[in-house]
């Protein structure tokens, strides 16, 4: 790839982690969910933002986990733990991503290029409790980010279905179903949910008949 074609690929992709924060701010700008910021990892600490999903005596058999770098996976989330009363878990790196859209596409495509692996700040100490896991995040590079690729390798979801959401600008699943299945193959892997991020605002309804449609709310 000339130097030239990789700037151009690098400002396309920067463009749609961009767009994907400011267009779901656009529409859904009376939520403070529309963007996480660096300040927003240091105050919800790990103790603080998982308290559902590290409770022993929690009764749901459904958790939502997510990474969200702008903000539409968290809301779609968000969705999903309001439709199916579940518990949710917010996957935190230990080092936040850049809040810069060129910045984190370049780092994200290092950590894809070299399979790195980025620390995760929290843990979740019960998963052994849940049946299904409605897993959310962002179409980075055409898979899911590097960070939930760790998530999956650290935690064993033998046995477990798991649900994924990727929100994305336009490249829709890319190939995350695939690479899931490839970490968990031992995890019955359902139909996968795509949301344009531009749309985030106005999808609730979507993601609750997805949820009804592969029937692990029941």
């Amino acid at each position: 790839m000339t130097k030239t074609l990789k700037i151009i690929t690098l400002l396309l992709a920067s463009f749609v982690l961009f767009s994907c924060s400011n267009k779901a701010n656009a529409q859904n700008n009376t939520t403070e969910n529309a963007n996480i910021t660096t300040a927003d990892y240091k105050e919800n600490s790990a103790d603080a933002i998982n308290i559902a999903a590290n409770d022993n005596n929690s009764k749901s058999k459904i958790l939502v986990a997510y990474f969200s770098w702008g903000g539409n996976s968290k809301t779609a989330a968000e969705y999903a733990k309001e439709i199916t009363g579940g518990d949710i878990f917010e996957i935190v790196p230990a080092q936040p991503y850049p809040r810069q859209p060129m910045e984190t596409t370049e780092q994200a495509r290092e950590e894809l290029d070299n399979n790195y692996l980025p620390e995760i700040k929290n843990k979740i100490n019960n998963l052994s409790s849940y049946d299904a896991i409605i897993l959310c995040y962002p179409n980075w590079w055409g898979t899911m980010p590097q960070i939930v690729k760790r998530f999956l390798q650290d935690n064993d979801f033998s046995g477990k279905t798991i649900a994924p959401i990727c929100t994305h600008e336009g490249s829709r699943m890319g190939r995350s179903l695939t690479d899931i299945k490839a970490v968990c193959p031992n995890s019955t892997i359902t139909e996968g949910l795509a949301i344009r991020g531009a749309n985030i605002g106005r999808e609730k309804n979507t993601v609750r008949d997805w949820i009804e449609k592969i029937g692990i709310n029941k």
